[in-house]
């Protein structure tokens, strides 16, 4: 159950994906420093490659907005990662008291029930996950 709250309420992890773009980060600019050096070296005008270095700049910065991005996100999930220690919390006091009723597990846990016509409900549980269920009669 502690598991589905966590994929439930968008838990994303995404370290690994933002020590790779750091890696090519590092490599870019280690080819920045080593293209500037050939140049000085060979005496040769910088405008000859300023494509190249153009193309360099580009990609850098197209990776750095991304690791923003991902860091950003990982700053939201350690807002969801409290929300996921909280929920824990109380389901392991409700564990405690497994034989009765807590209103309070159910509330923290549930955004939003939709009731249709068709005896159609829609469950809506933190993090956006939605759940369909028809009522019987």
């Amino acid at each position: 159950m502690k598991a589905t709250i966590g994929e439930a309420i968008g838990i994303n992890g995404t370290s690994d994906e933002m020590e790779l773009l750091e890696r090519r980060i590092e490599a870019l600019n280690k080819r920045m420093l080593s293209l500037v050096n050939e140049v000085v070296a060979s005496g040769d005008d910088m405008e000859a490659h300023e494509d190249e270095f153009r193309h360099i700049s580009k990609e850098t910065e197209q990776l750095k907005r991304r690791v923003q991005a991902i860091q950003e996100a990982m700053n939201e999930d350690a807002s969801y990662q409290d929300k996921l220690k909280e929920i824990q919390a109380a389901i392991e006091h409700r564990e405690e008291n497994a034989d009765t009723y807590d209103d309070s597990i159910v509330r923290q846990m549930i955004e939003c029930i939709k009731v249709y016509p068709d005896r159609k409900l829609e469950v809506y549980f933190g993090g956006g996950y939605r759940m369909e269920e028809y009522v019987q009669e």
